[in-house]
């Protein structure tokens, strides 16, 4: 790769191993996507070619001397100076050759997804009986512990007790049912690799909009300057309120249901909501006769959460050669040299990894509540 960073592949169907030097050698390149509202997913392309003996005349020695079979576990590791970090684990789903007669022209391209994977091949009918919705994932969770995954779920502030009139019913996969109970409330579902091999965390919560920011993503600030390129979305439109009447099932009454303000810490100080006051949305909420009046609050303040963290968003691209590290997702960043609208901290929603050999590079999105900078100072 660079000089100072190494990239390290296991690979395996029950231990991943070290991937062997002649697979090593013939990758031509790998991206990894991570993002914080769904599967992470990589794909790896080889230069492929048939080796001498019997056994190149029969296959591809990809096929015949690996260990790059579907449903063969995934690890990448990037070190980075002698730091390392886990990038990605999960399993092989899609395998793709593509043939050629030209010397060095034919290619494997291996495609998978995260250890969500898992949780997404078996589709039951299940009563949850009085648990709340946070129990009911870390019970769910509790089941994938084999594959090295550690819960770590979150209470929503908004929660209820659980419904003793009616028991949630799990319809569909763990997946599902984990990803439905988080959009429920505005909770993010996702699965980070590491921080050691072969483990990982299942995270079920609000998106962590605390902690340090990551050093500072820098333009326009001459030998400072990290970023290849850098864009900024104001959906002006976007942000909403509601403004509702629900029937309560436990008093059998109509009770009012508003949103005033983002429950989420913000990061910005001038908040979008505001800036599109009077003209923001007034959406309303779907209430059955079964519902109870926090169930209906909490499906509110979910809109309104919805509508506003990610009204401001912003796009580009970094070398990690110049950057000096590797933009995490799912985490805090600083921006600066681009003026005090968009100076300040976002939240790192969506990271690619473009690995080749002599180049590293990442895109990134970045999304945040408003505009301007609530830091004189960001960690550089």
């Amino acid at each position: 790769m660079l000089r100072g960073t190494n990239f390290t592949l296991l690979i395996g169907r029950t231990l991943p191993a070290p991937a062997p030097v002649w697979l090593m050698n013939t990758i031509e390149s790998v991206q990894v996507s991570t993002t914080d509202d769904g599967a992470s997913g990589f794909d790896m392309t080889f230069e492929a070619g048939r080796s001498g003996g019997l056994a190149g005349a029969l296959d591809f020695q990809h096929f015949t001397r690996s260990t790059l079979r579907p449903f063969s576990r995934v690890v990448m590791i990037v070190t980075i100076r002698a730091i390392p970090k886990v990038i990605f684990d999960g399993v092989i789903t899609n395998i793709q050759s593509a043939p050629s007669s030209e010397p060095g022209a034919t290619k494997i391209k291996v495609t998978g997804e995260d250890l969500s994977f898992f949780m997404d091949r078996v589709e039951v009918s299940k009563t949850h009986n009085l648990l709340p919705d946070f129990g009911m994932v870390a019970t769910i969770l509790s089941k994938y512990s084999y594959l090295g995954i550690l819960p770590a779920v979150f209470p929503p502030l908004n929660s209820s007790p659980a419904s003793i009139k009616r028991p949630p019913v799990q319809k569909g996969t763990d997946l599902k049912f984990l990803r439905e109970l988080a959009k429920k409330h505005n909770n993010v579902f996702y699965i980070t690799p590491g921080p050691l091999p072969l483990t990982a965390t299942a995270y079920w919560g609000p998106a962590t909009r605390t902690g340090i920011p990551q050093r500072a993503l820098t333009q326009n600030m001459g030998p400072m300057t990290n970023l290849n390129s850098i864009s900024f979305q104001n959906k002006a439109e976007q942000p909403s309120v509601v403004v509702a009447r629900v029937q309560d099932s436990d008093f059998n009454q109509v009770l009012p249901v508003i949103t005033f303000a983002p429950t989420r810490i913000p990061l910005a100080p001038i908040s979008s909501l505001l800036s599109a006051f009077p003209y923001m949305k007034r959406e309303k909420i779907e209430n059955s006769n079964g519902d109870r009046y926090n169930d209906a609050r909490s499906k509110a303040q979910a809109k309104t959460n919805s509508s506003t963290e990610d009204s401001v968003t912003a796009t580009g691209e970094l070398d990690v050669s110049t950057y000096g590290s590797i933009l995490q997702a799912r985490k805090l960043v600083g921006v600066r040299g681009v003026g005090f609208t968009n100076d300040g901290l976002y939240y790192v929603k969506q990271v690619t990894h473009n690995i080749k050999i002599g180049s590293y590079t990442q895109s990134f999105t970045l999304t945040r509540d408003g505009t301007g900078s609530f830091l004189p100072v960001l960690p550089v």
